[in-house]
């Protein structure tokens, strides 16, 4: 069930291959070892009036001009907007898609994995890309050397252009487009799931744009992100996935757990968040009071996780906690290197499935 302002009810599940509305554009044509030098990392415009403002037609989507990169590490200068940014176009050949020691790209022998558009074994986290997979995100990150925006795959409303698949590539930073777009992917699977085995969904997913509502201006707003529950009792779900961002240098995750009266929040580089919890803690209250919940004594915890080995890879690891966690898979200590996770996410969000 999907809720007004973007929050969107699923259930715990680990199923597969099941794919949300996605419109393919055509090719380019242009040949996989052909390429566009990854773009700086880049601070892009102020959030618009309609971001997160709660539209009943659809919230995931987030507005065509708010493009932002979320970088690791806040000690990097703050990069140029989109509009003032001119890509340089080079070769970037193989080595765009580095992979650790060990790891392979070819599909093994037998069967028809080659055939699948991700992975040889979806449910494996970390199952061998498929060839279909490596082609497909080579091609990405191949385009035209004019600057011309080029808008490769629709995930729902969520349109992925060139320069969105180029921040998957090694050392760079995810944007709210390829975060709220793996958020789509994620909700229709598990909606889906919901569906077919008759159950009441018991996951909610917001958006990136929902705390930015919540806290916008710098001060706690609940009348910001009020209509977005205001047809449902979001409190009664088993758990409330938000990623954030940390003024456009760092993503985590928090998860809110109604049950428990407990805000968990998920950090890849092991930073304190706990003003942010207290934030999602006190929005939690609001909405308790706002339904005629009994009240209750939260909580925040930041809990254990995989820590990310250098500053450009927090985008990946929110993707990835969202995706463990929402097939109830662990995530302190999840295998495969960021580059993998990368090509991964990547190929998923070009087939438009998890």
């Amino acid at each position: 069930m999907e809720l007004e302002g973007g929050a969107v009810q699923v259930e715990d599940t680990g199923a597969a291959d099941i794919s949300p509305s996605v419109a393919l554009l055509p090719s380019n044509g242009a040949s996989a070892l052909d390429g566009t030098q990854p773009p700086a990392p880049r601070s892009l415009s102020s959030p618009t009036s309609a971001a997160g403002s709660g539209s009943s037609s659809y919230s995931l989507s987030p507005p065509p001009t708010r493009r932002r990169g979320r970088p690791a590490a806040t000690a990097r200068a703050r990069r140029p907007t989109r509009r003032s940014r001119r890509r340089s176009t080079t070769r970037v050949g193989s080595e765009a898609w580095r992979l650790e020691e060990g790891e392979i790209e070819e599909v093994p022998v037998g069967g028809n994995a080659s055939e699948d558009s991700v992975a040889v074994d979806r449910a494996n986290p970390l199952s061998p890309l498929t060839l279909r997979a490596i082609k497909a995100t080579a091609d990405a990150i191949v385009g035209p050397s004019d600057g011309v925006a080029t808008v490769l795959v629709k995930i729902g409303p969520i349109p992925l252009q060139l320069e969105d698949f180029l921040l998957t590539l090694p050392n760079q930073w995810f944007n709210d487009e390829l975060v709220n777009a793996y958020v789509e992917l994620l909700r229709v699977r598990q909606i889906k799931f919901a569906s077919s085995v008759r159950r009441k969904p018991h996951y909610i997913f917001f958006n990136s744009f929902f705390f930015d509502k919540l806290t916008e201006k710098g001060s706690f707003n609940y009348d910001a992100v009020r209509r977005w529950t205001r047809k449902e009792v979001v409190l009664k779900a088993r758990k409330i996935f938000i990623p954030i961002n940390v003024t456009d240098a760092h993503w985590f995750l928090a998860v809110v757990v109604p049950a428990a009266g407990r805000v968990e929040l998920y950090d890849s580089i092991g930073r304190a968040q706990e003003h942010m919890g207290k934030n999602l803690a006190r929005w939690a209250k609001k909405e308790a009071s706002s339904h005629g919940l009994p009240k209750k004594d939260w909580s925040v915890v930041t809990m254990p996780c995989r820590v990310q080995e250098n500053n450009d890879d927090c985008g990946v690891f929110t993707c990835r906690h969202m995706e463990l966690m929402s097939k109830g898979e662990a995530v302190v200590s999840w295998g495969g290197s960021s580059s993998y996770h990368r090509r991964r996410i990547a190929a998923e969000l070009l087939s438009g499935s998890l």
